[in-house]
């Protein structure tokens, strides 16, 4: 029998479709935690993906906006790996909003 969850978990696991919800009239997106592997310098991000270099700075793309270090904000982990960033991100003209628990919330 095919195990539907496992199924839809491993395809979101491995494709750049984000996972929107519209609540109130705001944007939500469920963001995902991107790991280096080893030997690798370089992120490759989709929009909501978000991730620590070899170097400790964290890194983040919005669901709309560009790539960008989170190098004036601070970063909690949390134990099962999604962070929590204050104050709000801005990207003028692009983005303004939270992450919160991996979840993305448009301000």
């Amino acid at each position: 029998m095919i195990d539907v969850d496992q199924v839809l978990a491993e395809l979101w696991a491995n494709t750049p479709v984000p996972r929107y919800a519209w609540w109130r009239g705001k944007e939500y997106m469920i963001g995902k935690r991107i790991y280096l592997k080893e030997g690798e310098t370089v992120f490759t991000f989709h929009p909501g993906d978000y991730g620590k270099a070899a170097d400790g700075v964290w890194w983040i793309r919005p669901p709309h906006g560009s790539m960008g270090p989170l190098t004036d904000h601070e970063v909690v982990e949390h134990d099962d790996g999604t962070i929590t960033v204050s104050p709000s991100i801005l990207l003028p003209g692009q983005w303004h909003g939270f992450l919160e628990r991996g979840v993305w919330r448009e301000a």
